[in-house]
């Protein structure tokens, strides 16, 4: 997830607006020399009775190794559970990979999640959307003081944008706002998905000489192995002859589970299969969560040390019954225990393909695919690009995977903003769901806008003949998310009453371009 603010102006000029990324925006790095700052959030809280008097909070890169030592304290990557109830199979995922966290169900809100957050008698629930306001303010706090530093630039942030997963529900979309109004965010200029902030630093990198504005169109493949999912966004660029060049993002395939968190998964399994034989262990054995979460720490520096390496040594001191455990992990080893997933990996780009609305694409209709995400770095995954694509020619190392998202976030933000037809780019989003609405509770769904139509549209919709009072419900992909209970807006008058429904129940639906959540204008 990235986060980019719109903090400068008097840019009037195709060229000026076409180096916006170079010459005017900034990235504000963690206080630690690291590119990356994790999103880890540390709470103990202060309990007098069952009431929280206070409470002892560290964020990101400070938070070291409490989470390795207080793991039933520590949250991370909170965003997965945006918008989720404790029954969703991603929410039993995200446990599995998280040792210690308790979750629970909010009753008094429709079973949203609450974490259990501290040890002993200082414990705390807290809801999902309170500690990801928590973190977002810590990073506008940050952002303040980068400015603080700079004597050119004024202590101010007021608009933001927030990259999100491009299967991203709308529970989640509207979740996410939600979060970032608590948070403290004056004026949120939009949602942008992570495929397409990528795509649009590629864009702004990609510079073209003029004989290259020629109104041919190719088509790119931004591959992204996040953290905790795999998404394959298809997107045409087109370099018209009057110096603009139209994006179009066409589909999005993608895989919710697969990404750095489960294969660092594997690499745990593997690693307590040998402590399991070193101890002569029943395998049924848990291991507390302290020890689990060294364990899991430790697979992931092996994940990590294995894409550059062959092997990996471990070695932790007093870890079981006060004594050490230490064993080797070979690359070959990972690999095979992967081996049958390798599909997983591909899958995205393969279902991109045959989802384009202008009909299905094969690997020779795209130039390239774009690697972006820490994941994308595994040399299986990549051997799984090059045997499907079938030259590693088509593979592109051309964006910084550290920062691609958080710049095209920042770009987008500002075009958002500005609302400029200056802009050389012209973005255009098409839907990767079906939005509908139907009356009643067992009514099937009727389509308003269907997947592959552009976003960002409103349209009428007649519903109709209907009863005093009935139930309105809006639908993604057939689920519903959000409901309506009208009651009392007919005339008793009943000569005219089929008038008055006729009249009243045309409905104005929006798809928004600027979050891309489908709602109820007016009726």
């Amino acid at each position: 997830m990235s986060l980019s603010w719109v903090l400068t102006s008097g840019i009037n000029s195709q060229r000026q607006l076409w180096q916006l990324q170079e010459s005017h925006l900034r990235l504000s790095l963690p206080t630690r020399a690291r590119e990356r700052t994790p999103s880890f959030y540390h709470s103990k809280p202060v309990m007098k009775g069952k009431k929280v008097i206070d409470t002892e909070r560290v964020y990101g890169s400070q938070v070291g190794s409490l989470c390795t030592r207080f793991p039933e304290a520590c949250a991370s990557n909170l965003k997965r559970l945006l918008g989720k109830s404790v029954e969703d199979d991603a929410v039993s995922e995200y446990v599995n990979h998280h040792f210690g966290v308790t979750l629970v169900a909010d009753e008094a809100r429709n079973g949203s999640i609450l974490l259990r957050l501290g040890s002993g008698n200082n414990v705390a629930d807290f809801p999902v959307e309170e500690l990801s306001a928590m973190m977002l303010n810590h990073v506008k706090d940050r952002v303040l003081k980068t400015l603080d530093s700079n004597p050119d630039a004024q202590s101010k942030a007021e608009d933001v944008a927030i990259s999100i997963e491009p299967f991203a529900s709308q529970l989640s979309r509207l979740v996410l706002l939600d979060t970032l109004q608590l948070a403290d965010y004056s004026s949120v200029l939009g949602l942008v998905d992570e495929g397409t902030a990528v795509a649009i630093a590629f864009a702004s990198n990609h510079k073209l000489e003029d004989e290259e504005f020629d109104g041919k169109t190719v088509h790119y493949v931004v591959y992204d192995v996040g953290a905790g999912s795999t998404t394959a966004t298809l997107f045409s660029y087109t370099p018209y002859q009057n110096q603009t060049v139209h994006m179009d993002i066409e589909s999005v395939g993608y895989d919710e589970s697969f990404g750095g968190e489960f294969l660092t998964t594997q690499v745990y399994q593997l690693i307590f299969e040998k402590f399991l034989k070193e101890f002569n262990l029943d395998a049924s054995i848990v291991l507390p969560p302290k020890l689990a979460s060294r364990l899991a720490e430790t697979a992931e520096k092996a994940k990590t040390i294995l894409s550059a390496n062959t092997e990996y040594k471990v070695s932790l001191e007093s870890f079981y019954e006060d004594k050490d455990f230490k064993t080797i992990i070979t690359r070959e080893e990972y690999e095979n225990s992967v081996s049958s997933l390798l599909e997983r990996s591909s899958k995205p780009i393969l279902d991109a393909l045959k989802n384009c609305p202008s009909g299905p694409k094969t690997v020779s209709d795209i130039k390239a695919v774009i690697l972006n995400g820490g994941a994308s770095r595994t040399p299986f995954i990549q051997k799984q690009l090059v045997s499907l694509l079938g030259s590693e020619n088509k593979i592109a190392k051309v964006v910084n995977t550290d920062e691609a998202c958080a710049m095209g976030t920042a770009i987008q933000a500002y075009n958002l903003k500005t609302s400029s037809k200056l802009s050389p780019l012209v973005v255009n989003e098409k839907l990767i769901k079906d939005f509908g609405v139907s009356i009643g509770s067992s009514e099937k769904p009727a389509t308003v806008f269907s997947k592959g139509t552009l976003s960002g549209n409103s349209t009428m919709v007649s519903l109709g003949p209907l009863e005093d009072n009935f139930q309105l419900s809006l639908h993604e992909d057939g689920k519903p998310f959000v409901y309506y209970y009208l009651t009392g807006l007919f005339a008793k008058d009943p000569i005219h009453e089929v008038q008055a429904r006729e009249e009243r129940f045309d409905l104005e639906h929006s798809q928004s371009t600027k979050a891309k959540i489908f709602t109820l204008i007016s009726f």
